[in-house]
């Protein structure tokens, strides 16, 4: 998108207006997007919660976790992106507060089951992912799931280097071990 926006500019001759313009709309339609990820993350929520209160377990493959942290890119993990990846522009920062607003509602899970891999077995499961975006995440998962642990979800450390059949098998003895 940016690289379109700079070919851009320089078609029309560094026309500011015009480049500002397609630049804004472009951040727009990108923070509308996160905002609608975000929305639809939290009517999982909802119904996860009401489904909750009827007795049943409920099991997230991914929850967001970014409001546990400040770091810097705490995003890879699920939260609020706008503010973090989208330009400025009063609308943006708009959107970007609702965005933070709707992920604050997350409370933490009763039990967190963080499936730990080394970067080097995740980029070979995935290789069409980048290297830096794998080691940045594998290093977001080991802190934020250090900081749920130290503030009241009870965790479990799975190691997910292993074989799927052995790591799922873990997950479900665990799983049945706290309910």
């Amino acid at each position: 998108q940016r690289r379109t926006h700079r070919a851009l500019d320089r078609s029309l001759g560094g026309n500011r207006w015009i480049t500002r313009t397609v630049g804004a709309s472009r951040d727009v339609t990108l923070a509308l997007h996160h905002l609608a990820i975000g929305r639809d993350r939290a009517r999982r929520y909802r119904d996860a919660l009401r489904d909750f209160r009827t007795g049943a377990v409920v099991i997230f493959d991914r929850f967001p976790f970014e409001h546990l942290s400040n770091e810097q890119g705490a995003w890879l993990l699920d939260g609020p992106r706008i503010a973090d990846s989208v330009g400025g522009g009063r609308v943006v920062w708009l959107l970007a507060a609702v965005e933070e607003r709707m992920y604050r509602r997350f409370r933490l899970p009763d039990h967190l089951f963080v499936l730990q891999a080394k970067p080097e077995v995740s980029a070979e499961r995935k290789p069409d992912h980048a290297l830096d975006v794998i080691v940045a995440k594998s290093r977001a998962i080991l802190e934020l799931g250090t900081l749920a642990a130290g503030r009241g979800a009870a965790g479990a450390w799975i190691d997910a280097d292993r074989p799927l059949d052995e790591v799922i098998l873990e997950a479900r003895t665990r799983l049945w071990d706290v309910l």
